[in-house]
C-alpha cells in the first residue's frame, strides 16, 4: 500500500539533540544538587517528557527546575542549530511530493518548540505531537496522527532512531522504519525483527521514498 505520510521522532532522527538534552539535564542537576548524569543514565528515563524526567530527578524542586531546564535547554541549543544533513532536502522532497510530515515525540511541546525553531523545522512540520508528564506511550501519539490525518495505519510509517520507536511503531499499527544514521542510535547493534527497515543514511531513506 503506497504511503501517505511520514510520522518522525525528533532527537537523535532529525537532529543530534541528544547532546544538548544531556548537557541541560547535567546543568540542572548540577545547579540544584551538585550531581550529574550520564547519557546511559539519562537514556534509562527515558519515556515520560522533560518535564516528567526533571521532576523524578529533582522531586524538592518541581517547577523551579523545570523553568531553569528550558533556558539551559535552548542555551545549550546554540551548539546545534541545524538538523542533519540531508534532513531539509528530504522534508522539502516529501512536501513537494504530496507526502504529509509529522513529529511524535516523547519530548515535552516546550523542549519541542525550541528545537523545531532553533532547527528551523517548523515551516516544514505540519502536526506535532509531544510527550506525557507521567508516562512514555509513543504508540498513543502516532496514533494520533494517524487519526487526525484520516489515512489507515498502514499508509503511514513511523521513523526514530533507537528500538523501542520501532516497537512503538508496531503497536500503532505502522510501518517501522530505522534511523541509524545519528552516533547515538543503537539500530546497527540490534538484532532487527522482521518487518522493521532500517537506514544508516538519510540519502538512502530518501531514495526509498522517492522510489515508493
Amino acid at each position: 500500500m503506497k504511503l501517505l505520510g511520514i510520522i518522525f521522532d525528533l532527537d537523535g532522527t532529525l537532529a543530534n539533540t541528544m547532546e544538548v538534552c544531556l548537557q541541560a539535564f547535567q546543568e540542572t542537576l548540577q545547579h540544584f544538587e551538585g550531581r550529574t548524569i550520564s547519557l546511559q543514565e539519562l537514556f534509562a528515563l527515558f519515556g515520560p517528557s522533560e518535564e516528567g524526567i526533571v521532576h523524578r530527578l529533582l522531586p524538592d524542586h518541581g517547577i523551579e527546575a523545570y523553568q531553569y531546564y528550558l533556558k539551559s535547554y535552548e542555551r545549550c541549543h546554540t551548539a546545534c542549530t541545524q538538523p542533519f544533513q540531508g534532513v531539509e532536502a528530504l522534508l522539502d522532497h516529501m512536501r513537494s511530493s504530496g507526502l504529509r510530515i509529522a513529529i511524535a515525540t516523547g519530548k515535552s511541546a516546550e523542549t519541542a518548540e525550541i528545537s523545531m525553531r532553533i532547527l528551523g523545522l517548523a515551516s516544514r512540520i505540519e502536526w506535532l505531537e509531544t510527550g506525557f508528564i507521567d508516562r512514555g506511550d509513543k504508540p498513543e501519539l502516532i496514533r494520533r496522527v494517524v487519526e487526525g490525518w484520516g489515512f489507515l495505519s498502514e499508509q503511514v510509517a513511523y521513523v526514530g532512531d533507537v528500538p523501542t520507536d520501532l516497537y512503538a511503531a508496531e503497536q500503532a499499527g505502522v510501518l517501522p522504519v530505522g534511523a541509524a544514521w545519528a552516533e547515538t542510535s543503537v539500530l546497527r547493534q540490534t538484532e532487527l525483527k522482521d518487518g522493521w527497515i532500517v537506514f544508516e543514511r538519510v540519502e538512502d531513506l530518501a531514495a526509498w521514498i522517492t522510489t515508493g
